[in-house]
């Protein structure tokens, strides 16, 4: 909202920087003018500006005698002007005030918070009154040196003149939080916070000094201090004050007050218009207070906690008879943390509502108005971090100058709530904790986070149990109910209600109080579909609240499960879920009659396998029972029955204590002499065996194997021998040594003991349990203790250590901030929910641990080991190969955000050769990483026919697919199909989503791998693997053949053919050397249309550099190998039927419309045009086969690439763009395109017969992101386009010429010159020029551009191509062909992104759908538009 108020605060005070420089501003001008009025009973209180400068000057003085500026006094008092003064006080000195309440002597409580405070602050005086003074040290005798301040009586002291600025420093309060959710936290409140807001607050009230405002709320709360006090000084009115307890006791006290002073601006709380609709009954007010009037209050401000509808509507009828407005009422948002007031109200409206579906049933909630000026809001999804579409619900997160500096020496508290990120930007917001969306730019409040009762996966709010709890008894006190999740039972909601003092006094029977806790249990259970696990009805005044009324739920359901409320009555029910019986559920496993069950026997012994035992175990502790796999296993039916009927005992999670290293374990002081020698585990496992090859290969060492006994020898050498690169020869130089990772020191002989001890130069530690569905308990021996007794060893002697971790450690669900190689797993190993992943970072934090203690150790983390790049070989236990299989036998694949995240086997062996005595952690991340379903579509191209169905569906058919013992994903299935507790019915794997991961910075291993040879997962890559898994027998073949790739000739040859065909004839090619692109290292670049179609049809496509040696000097170029038209087409269709049924048939259905057709030819035959104006704005052709053109190499050409770069292309570029691509443009202009090679012209009966097409696409795209990217707005512009395309007829009218139909930063560049030059002509059509303007605008400007700008632009190119061509073009025909341009994108080409980013991420489509509406909301802008 703009500040729109004519009567704006004086230059004076908006030069202020300080409140204290308002105070003697104000003390200069108008000494004798009444500032503040303290209403009491007896008599009231005034105080002038004058006299409170000077009272603040003399407070100043006094605590100068005792402090220094800087130094933090705790302002203990009730209410009453004094509390005004020493506030005033403490800035004139440069001190900083912690205003604080005292405590009621009935409160322990409240005595150990102001403790706490006092203790936190390092405060060393207490300003009090006279009266507290001289309880000081009964009050706190844990703080004897504590000074004890009184300031009732300041006569005769000197007056102190106001420190400077620099001498007050920045901090203007500490402001400690109500704690309504935690314990107090001191919040950092500087000066240019408190001025900022108080700004916005005088310009959302637009005060004046006409104003009278009132307020009763204590003034050591953020909206007593700041509304209260503070805002009367800003804007120069007359503030009336009163006291809590007068308020509390009489709440039409505040009535009275507001129309005995015509208060135009008061407010509180919404408990506060509760409380006082409570008190009041059902009398009428005129008879109450016959002279009553309301009529001049027009800003009755409601926030600091939820508002609530039935509020509003029952205070606004009550209090219309006596001249209250409906429009005077402005619910509000802030918190203390952005200082106080967020929003502005909804200016001169009445109260806005929106009616919401969700966990909670229907709810209305209201609007708190537009975030105040110069702040900036957004809803975010509090677990990913990212942005949500508009108008859905999320965290509020909030920056801007009412932001505060943190919490009070807590950097970590600060970190998480101050220094949030939304995932992809790098500015830095203010977690609310608070859930709301933005509709038309208000604020809707729906919770907060830490009070959400989670029920059957839906989000429930306490505030609309509370309010169908009142409303279902009138008995119970408005205002008076709390709810809360009840612990250990995940769907169950508690209530705990107080009773009217009417209904209390009334003496109900005890039967009588049941029957209203039933009546409320009732009703919510009905209305929101939640289970209320127990009623609790208390005396009026139980419920413990903050100084601003807030509901303290946590510490409520605290008190009821510590069993500290004193209660009327309780109603409780009986667990909802049935719990099935042992001996039923094993039976049913079994598939025989419970009768028939023999309890003397164990599950194996019945003839239970460990995946249905795994089962059965994940059932038992989704019901409470808790026990070790080893007893499921070990125990006979009847005893584990009886087991299972003890009370359960609390489990500790050993994590932590297993992370210790001993402290005897030290390191010795120098290495020996190399030994020759070095020791691998895990040799018979698939890294192991690499490890082992990789050291026989690169080295002469002599290779021990720590391998289990019983034939180790015997299967160490099968398990190498099944690796290609194994020889015979090296059998000498491996030798086994017998032992057991999972046994105390390894499990080892005393032979083999010695053997160790005569030392080695290395451990790679590659040997694990690797199981992902086995508890920790179950892992840990092998992955925990087996680590540490091979740092026993390695200590011994300093021997450089290699563990080979995994990148799972780093992914922990909710975990914030950046996951770094330094970061440790440990810290939040609570967010990671598989339990291998658990063991090894616990493993990792005492392989770190080692390191500190002198142990040369590296720790390398790769991603899902996968098969070997180069042979294809696989390990038959591998996951990946598993899911793969899975998928194919079921026809189906999961449909999920998942990244594959894998490396090639030989490379991680490799490397970990390498990092021995190299200390440091490396992440060894995939080199480029592929979505899940881009794998799937691969499986679908090699003649595998899976679908992609969502989640919970293939879930379920894993199930019923899994009752086949011999079914490839059995041993899994609990991975895939067990819910994660706690976590609303999400899957392990969807933990893995994209959305879900935490973020990742690998950029130093990423530095210190570049050199390092390394594959993508790419077609090629994957066939090779799949070739293995076939030739293995482990996969079935499949269906389609793939064409192999033609060896055409040798480069130099093929270059020497190129330019002799083009008319180069003399020039020799000597030579042709590969030159990579830019850092990556990567040969060849291409789509992911053209990498599958070379691997499909054994095509060579994409693009490489080269430098010819000539007979005559050297040549630098690109070799373009071009996709032909029907390969492409046939890749876009696969694409399209896997991301739906729907879209797959309309693709092919319209095959002749296809732009992708022929677009080898088209190329081809544009390089060939001579037109000066075309040449002199596209890359040199030097050669041309077929299939192949040699052009120009402008790899270093400026702006290069950088599509996906914000801002890149800057003013000058831009306008350096469009006078090129207008030089292009007049070449064809007006002239007729019917060579045959061109794609059909773009045109309106080429649009419409598409339709089909069109509405396929979008329903695609709008089930994905591009939908939210659109927001609201664009979502209802999208389907007009789609609805009426009577735009398309434009297509045809005005001058078409030859454009290039896909023009974007993607395809074009600058010469140093300046020169525009444009690349990638495969979809040039026939069209009107503006086409090529709408889409190159979209992504070189962003959603923030101005009508001047976007207008200049469209002109610029209007103009430019009117010059080249000698043509008149009429500039009002010009925009609406822009208009008609910008839609015909929309509708045709930017879905088809969003179709591709599904397999290959198009980042540049957020901000380019961003653009598009801009310029779309500017073309409709325009006449005609």
């Amino acid at each position: 909202m703009k500040n729109t108020w004519p009567l704006g605060p004086s230059e004076q005070v908006l030069r202020a920087e300080r409140v204290i420089e308002i105070l003697q501003l104000r003390a200069e001008q108008q000494p004798e003018r009444v500032a503040y009025t303290y209403l009491r009973s007896a008599e009231s209180q005034t105080l002038t500006y004058g006299q409170l400068f000077e009272d603040a000057q003399r407070v100043a003085t006094l605590l100068l005698a005792k402090l220094s500026a800087g130094d933090r006094a705790v302002l203990l008092f009730g209410s009453g002007l004094d509390f005004i003064r020493a506030f005033m006080g403490c800035h004139v000195a440069g001190v900083i005030p912690v205003p604080v309440m005292p405590p009621r002597a009935s409160s322990p409580e409240e005595l150990t918070r102001i403790t706490a405070i006092v203790q936190d602050t390092e405060a060393g005086v207490v300003v009090t009154t006279a009266q507290l003074a001289q309880m000081g040290s009964a009050f706190f005798p844990s703080a004897p040196g504590l000074q004890w301040l009184s300031i009732e009586n300041l006569e005769g002291l000197e007056r102190t003149a106001p420190v400077s600025r620099e001498q007050a420093g920045e901090l203007a309060l500490l402001q400690y939080t109500s704690g309504s959710t935690s314990s107090p936290r001191g919040v950092m409140v500087g000066h240019d916070n408190l001025m900022h807001n108080l700004s916005h607050i005088y310009w959302a009230e637009q005060n004046r000094p006409e104003t009278v405002s009132l307020s009763w709320l204590p003034m050591s709360h953020d909206m007593g201090l700041i509304e209260g006090v503070l805002q009367p000084l800003y804007s120069g009115h007359h503030g009336y004050l009163m006291s809590p307890v007068a308020f509390m006791r009489k709440p039409l006290r505040w009535l009275q007050a507001i129309s005995e002073y015509g208060v135009t601006v008061s407010g509180g709380p919404n408990f506060a218009y509760d409380l006082l609709l409570n008190r009041l009954g059902s009398e009428p007010l005129l008879e109450l207070e016959p002279e009553l009037d309301l009529s001049r209050w027009r800003f009755a401000y409601c926030g600091s906690e939820q508002v609530r509808v039935p509020t509003i509507e029952a205070f606004c009828a009550r209090m219309a008879g006596v001249g209250f407005q409906r429009k005077a009422f402005r619910p509000l948002y802030g918190l203390a943390e952005a200082t106080l007031g967020v929003t502005e109200g909804r200016a001169g409206g009445e109260p806005r509502y929106q009616r919401r579906v969700d966990g909670s049933g229907e709810r209305l909630l209201v609007s708190c108005g537009t975030t105040a000026e110069g702040m900036e809001m957004r809803i975010v999804d509090p677990r990913s971090h990212e942005l949500v579409s508009p108008g859905e619900e999320g965290e509020i997160w909030l920056a801007g100058p009412c932001v505060t500096r943190g919490y009070w020496r807590r950097p970590e508290q600060t970190q998480d709530t101050f220094a949030a990120q939304i995932k992809g930007e790098e500015k830095r917001y203010l977690r609310t904790g608070d859930l709301g969306f933005v509709l038309e730019e208000e604020l809707y409040i729906s919770g907060r986070i830490k009070e959400l009762i989670v029920s059957r996966g839906q989000n429930v709010y306490a505030t609309d149990l509370e309010q169908t709890a009142e409303a279902a008894e009138s008995a119970l006190r408005r205002g008076g109910a709390a709810a809360f999740a009840v612990q250990g039972e995940q769907e169950s909601a508690g209530i705990v209600a107080e009773i009217s003092r009417t209904a209390l006094a009334a003496g109900p029977e005890p039967e009588v109080l049941q029957e209203w806790a039933q009546r409320v249990r009732r009703a919510v259970a009905r209305a929101h579909a939640v289970p209320v696990s127990v009623v609790v009805l208390v005396k009026p005044g139980t419920l413990p609240r903050t100084t601003s009324g807030k509901r303290q739920r946590l510490r409520i359901a605290k008190l009821w499960r510590d069993g500290k409320l004193k209660t009327l009555a309780v109603t409780a029910t009986a667990a909802s879920t049935k719990q099935i019986s042992l001996r039923e559920r094993v039976a049913s496993l079994l598939g025989v009659e419970v009768s028939t069950l023999d309890e003397s026997l164990t599950l194996p012994e019945l003839g239970l396998d460990s995946v249905r035992a795994l089962e059965l175990l994940a059932e038992l502790e989704d019901q409470g029972g808790q026990l070790p796999i080893a007893m499921l296993l070990g125990l006979s039916l009847k005893s584990l029955h009886e087991r299972l009927q003890e009370p359960a005992v609390p489990v500790e999670t050993p994590w932590f204590q297993d992370a210790q290293l001993p402290a005897e374990l030290v390191c010795g002081v120098s290495r020996p002499e190399p030994s020759g020698r070095v020791l691998v585990t895990g040799a018979t496992g698939f890294l192991g065996g690499h490890i082992v090859l990789e050291l026989l290969r690169t080295s002469a060492q002599q290779v021990l194997c720590l391998v289990r006994g019983g034939g180790g020898q015997r299967r160490l050498l099968e398990a190498l021998a099944a690796h290609a690169g194994w020889r015979s020869t090296w059998r000498e130089r491996v030798q086994v040594i017998e032992g057991d990772l999972s046994l105390p020191g390894l499990g080892l002989s005393s032979a083999a003991k010695e053997e160790l001890e005569g030392g080695f130069d290395a451990v790679f530690h590659a040997g694990a349990m690797v199981n992902w569905v086995y508890p920790y308990a179950a892992l840990a021996p092998s992955n925990v203790g087996g680590t540490l007794a091979l740092l026993r060893l390695a200590s011994q002697k300093a021997t450089p250590f290699v563990y080979i971790s995994t990148m799972a450690c780093c992914w922990s669900l909710g975990a914030e901030g950046v996951f770094s190689e330094e970061s440790d797993p440990m810290a939040h190993i609570k967010g990671i929910h598989l339990d291998y992943a658990r063991s090894k970072a616990v493993s990792e934090s005492l392989v770190r641990q080692a390191g500190e203690r002198g142990v040369p150790v590296s720790i390398l983390r790769p991603g899902l080991i996968f098969s070997n790049a180069e042979t294809g070989q696989h390990s038959p236990g591998d996951f990946l190969s598993a899911l793969f299989k899975g998928c194919i036998e079921m026809g189906l694949a999961p449909e999920m955000d998942w990244w594959l995240d894998v490396c090639p086997v030989d490379e991680v062996a490799s490397l970990a050769v390498s990092r021995a005595g190299h200390p440091g952690t490396l992440h060894m991340e995939a080199q480029d990483r592929r979505p899940w379903r881009a794998v799937v579509l691969w499986m679908n191209l090699r003649g595998y026919a899976v679908k992609l169905v969502p989640y919970a569906d293939w879930s379920r058919q894993l199930k019923l697919h899994c009752r086949d013992p011999e079914a490839t994903l059995r041993p899994l299935l609990s991975f895939f199909t067990r819910p994660v507790p706690g976590l609303n019915g999400l899957r392990l794997p969807q933990l893995y989503e994209e959305s879900r991961r935490n973020n990742i910075e690998s950029q130093r291993s990423n530095d210190a791998l570049r050199s390092l040879p390394r594959r993508a997962l790419d077609a090629e890559l994957l066939e090779r693997a799949f070739g293995g898994l076939v030739a293995s027998g482990f996969m079935p073949a499949p269906s389609r053949p793939v064409t192999p790739k033609a060896q055409g000739p040798e480069h130099r040859a093929l270059f020497q053919a190129c330019l002799e065909r083009t008319g180069s004839v003399g020039l020799q090619v000597l030579t042709a050397k590969r030159l990579p692109w830019g850092e990556a290292g990567s040969e060849v670049r291409s789509s992911v249309i053209g990498e599958l179609a070379s691997w499909r049809y054994g095509q060579a496509a994409g693009l490489s550099r080269f430098e010819l040696q000539l007979s005559e000097g050297s040549l630098p170029v690109v070799l373009k190998a071009q996709v032909p038209g029907d390969s492409a087409f046939e890749i876009g269709a696969e694409v399209a039927a896997l991301c739906s049924e729907a879209l797959g048939d309309a693709w092919r259905a319209h095959r002749h419309h296809s732009e992708v057709l022929q677009g080898d030819l088209r190329e081809a035959a544009l390089y060939r045009t001579q037109d000066p104006r075309f040449v002199a704005h596209t890359p040199s052709l030097h050669g041309q086969g077929p299939g192949q053109l040699v052009l120009e190499d402008l790899s270093g050409l400026p702006l290069m690439d950088c599509a996906e770069q914000p801002g890149a292309w800057d003013s000058q570029a831009i306008q350096a763009a469009l006078q090129g691509i207008a030089q292009l443009h007049s070449v064809w202009l007006g002239e007729t395109l019917d060579q045959d090679w061109l794609a059909a012209p773009r045109s309106s009966s080429s649009v419409l017969e598409q339709t089909s097409l069109w509405r396929a696409l979008a329903d695609f795209a709008l089930s994905r992101s591009f939908g939210e990217w659109l927001g609201l707005a664009g979502r209802a512009r999208y389907a007009e386009l789609r609805a009426d395309m009577s735009w398309a007829s434009s297509l045809d009218s005005g001058p078409r010429t030859l454009i290039h139909n896909d023009f974007s930063p993607r395809n074009a560049a600058l010469r140093e010159d300046g020169r525009l030059c444009v690349y990638d002509w495969e979809l040039a059509s026939g069209g009107l020029p503006q086409r090529d303007l709408a889409e190159f605008l979209c992504f070189t400007l962003d959603k923030d551009t101005d009508s001047l700008q976007i207008a200049e632009l469209v002109e610029l190119h209007r103009s430019a191509l009117e010059q080249a061509s000698a043509q008149t073009l009429n500039p009002e025909q010009w925009r609406l062909g822009f208009g008609a341009a910008l839609a015909d994108l929309m509708v045709t080409r930017l879905p088809l992104y969003a179709m591709i980013d599904a397999f290959r991420p198009q980042r540049f489509l957020e901000r380019v759908v961003g653009t598009w509406c801009r310029l779309d909301g500017w073309a409709r802008e325009l006449p005609g538009g």
